[in-house]
């Protein structure tokens, strides 16, 4: 079974994902945080996949999952992502 560790900075971009979408749609933030989720573990399988990221730093791969994209690194037997952000925040800021 593939590893996926998710840092505290990253735990931290869901719950203010799902607490954004909430104010308006409780189960929709409910659903994003799972499909956000659901893309973390699908990566752990086959972290190659991810775009390199190199001006975010060494390692860094992303994936995209709607308006959100992911940012990990590929580690022994899985990935651990670092972030989840807006794709329309200013990335290089955060």
């Amino acid at each position: 079974m593939p590893r996926l560790i998710i840092a505290p900075s990253a735990q931290q971009d869901l719950s203010d994902i799902c607490d954004y979408i909430a104010r308006d749609k409780p189960i929709a933030a409910a659903n994003w945080v799972e499909k956000i989720e659901a893309k973390c573990n699908l990566i752990a399988t086959t972290p190659e996949l991810g775009e390199r990221r190199p001006e975010y730093g060494r390692d860094i791969r992303s994936s995209v999952v709607g308006r959100y994209v992911i940012f990990f690194r590929p580690i022994k037997d899985g990935i651990q992502v670092a972030r989840v952000i807006a794709g329309d925040r200013d990335i290089r800021s955060l």
